[in-house]
């Protein structure tokens, strides 16, 4: 049935991230654990010293065919902050950094053997530049562009 949320490519993307996220762990030989989240509120309300939040943002049809199907476009930022307890912020948000995008490009291939065979684009990552938030906060934001086809109307 086309209407079960469950079924919805976008929907699927977005919890497939999640949990390839979470799975940043020291116990899996990255350099930083952090809390994974689609709900900044959760961020605000915790007190993890690092925390990804999943922000979906444009989604757009870039090819159509009527016999296959419409490609689409589907970009992610993937918004990061560490708390600052050294001297050196830009390593401790860069270590986190280096975990997202070693983690992303296994997430795109999970993508593909779980049905949703996807190309991908990582964008420029924009960082606070060392300035920290009030509450000593490193922050930086990685997009990450899927591309992917729906075929007969099944997104």
């Amino acid at each position: 049935m086309h209407g079960k949320i469950e079924e919805n490519r976008r929907y699927r993307i977005v919890e497939q991230l999640i949990d390839a996220l979470s799975k940043i762990s020291r116990a899996n030989g990255y350099n930083t654990q952090p809390l994974v989240t689609t709900d900044y509120r959760e961020i605000q309300k915790s007190d993890a010293s690092a925390a990804l939040w999943i922000e979906e943002t444009d989604e757009d049809v870039f090819d159509i065919d009527t016999s296959l199907g419409m490609s689409m476009n589907f970009t992610i930022n993937i918004v990061g902050n560490v708390l600052v307890k050294g001297k050196k912020p830009h390593r401790e948000r860069n270590m986190l950094l280096q975990d997202v995008r070693n983690c992303l490009s296994e997430f795109v291939k999970d993508l593909s053997k779980a049905g949703i065979p996807t190309a991908y684009t990582l964008g420029t990552a924009t960082s606070d530049d060392s300035e920290l938030t009030e509450n000593n906060l490193a922050m930086f934001s990685q997009p990450l562009t899927l591309q992917y086809k729906i075929y007969n109307g099944k997104f």
